[in-house]
């Protein structure tokens, strides 16, 4: 499906958006953290080895966060392209931006529980199990499955994002679909990047869980404030001027 210089370009917005959303989420960017916490705790070897050990676990698990948003993007985009003619109904996106601005309103009351915890509102057995998950990591593969694993446990926000994107990205010729895709996935893995280049540069756990805790009213915020923006640019330039 192809649309004039315009319908492109707010595509492309539309899809940078929902990826800025995206990478607001904070369980893949928890979960690596536990990961890391548990692995320099680790006294049985040297600081080099440990450190060594750490970056090869963070970037095989960023990896399979990669993968996945990436898979799961282009496949909803080959369903919304093979079986929904090309593109969701004024309808399907009204429901989504409909959906959207609720996820926004949960986020701001409800994503984070309440005092200096930065923990999430997911189900108990779930995040019980995240974080059993990422303390016992100690290879590349196991690593890659908690990348896989922290992504799906994004699903109840991230999906709707990611539908968006593909229905957006049909818009765009083809032979840019593919960069487009990786762009997207990009953003929306960036914090996890971010963090390992702070770790790196010797940022402690501490530190980052410190400024996550200070910051966490901000960063509710801003994911909330996000939803709620790309609802308003969904309902406009998708339901209403089409």
């Amino acid at each position: 499906m192809l649309m004039d210089t315009n319908g492109g370009l707010i595509a492309i917005g539309i899809i940078l958006l929902a990826a800025l959303v995206h990478a607001s989420l904070q369980i893949a960017l928890g979960s690596l953290l536990v990961l890391f916490h548990a692995n320099l705790a680790d006294k049985s070897d040297n600081k080099a080895r440990i450190s060594t050990r750490c970056r090869t676990l963070a970037s095989h698990y960023t990896c399979g966060a990669y993968i996945i948003i990436s898979l799961f993007v282009s496949s909803i985009a080959f369903f919304i392209s093979t079986l929904l003619n090309g593109g969701l109904s004024k309808n399907a996106l009204l429901i989504i931006a409909a959906l959207l601005l609720a996820l926004g309103v949960i986020a701001w009351l409800f994503y984070y529980k309440t005092g200096r915890t930065t923990e999430l509102w997911i189900p108990r057995k779930l995040a019980r199990y995240i974080n059993t998950r990422a303390k016992r990591v100690t290879s590349s593969f196991e690593a890659f499955s908690l990348g896989l694993l922290a992504v799906f446990a994004e699903m109840p926000f991230a999906f709707l994002l990611m539908t968006v994107a593909a229905d957006s990205l049909l818009i765009l010729p083809f032979y840019i679909q593919p960069a487009v895709v990786f762009i997207y996935t990009f953003i929306a893995v960036a914090p996890l990047e971010f963090m390992r280049f702070a770790i790196k540069n010797g940022q402690t756990i501490v530190d980052i869980q410190k400024w996550r805790v200070r910051n966490k009213l901000f960063l509710k915020f801003i994911t909330g404030q996000l939803f709620i923006t790309l609802a308003i640019v969904v309902l406009i330039w998708r339901v209403i001027a089409q």
